[in-house]
């Protein structure tokens, strides 16, 4: 997908990584199963950028509880949904914003360290549908990857 050279780039990306956190959010050293999910492509589409530069992007959805899916010791704040959901997705702000109506959603960032690659993760409760006509009460989980190997 990139050209040979950015297996280098993304090797230097997991060096700086772990000098340099992405976020302030916790860590964590091995990477945590995600039980009961289902990856999106259509929701990929919608809530991360569309040429990401370093590693990969995946979306994915739970019907569990945010609280049932992330890892110990993660902070839960409530967040407006357009500085929960970022500004790097393609989505409609106007609908999204609407379909929250003021309600905050509940949000959680963190990175996981492990395996060959740093992984950032964002859990997003509720959160909206791919076509953006009601939220899911379930949890969304954006999850991207850089891999160092």
């Amino acid at each position: 997908m990139y050209p040979s050279g950015w297996k280098g780039v993304n090797a230097a990306a997991c060096a700086l990584a772990a000098l340099f956190p992405l976020t302030s959010a916790p860590r964590q050293s091995a990477s945590a199963p995600l039980p009961d999910v289902q990856c999106e492509a259509r929701l990929k589409m919608l809530f991360t950028p569309p040429f990401p530069q370093l590693g990969r992007y995946e979306v994915c959805t739970s019907p569990r509880q945010l609280s049932d899916l992330v890892p110990a010791g993660w902070q839960v704040q409530q967040l407006p949904p357009l500085d929960a959901l970022g500004a790097a997705g393609t989505y409609n702000r106007q609908r999204v914003a609407q379909l929250y109506g003021g309600r905050l959603a509940l949000v959680a960032r963190g990175r996981i360290d492990g395996s060959g690659q740093v992984e950032s993760r964002t859990y997003i409760s509720p959160h909206p549908d791919v076509r953006l006509e009601h939220l899911v009460p379930g949890t969304l989980i954006i999850r991207f990857i850089i891999c160092c190997t």
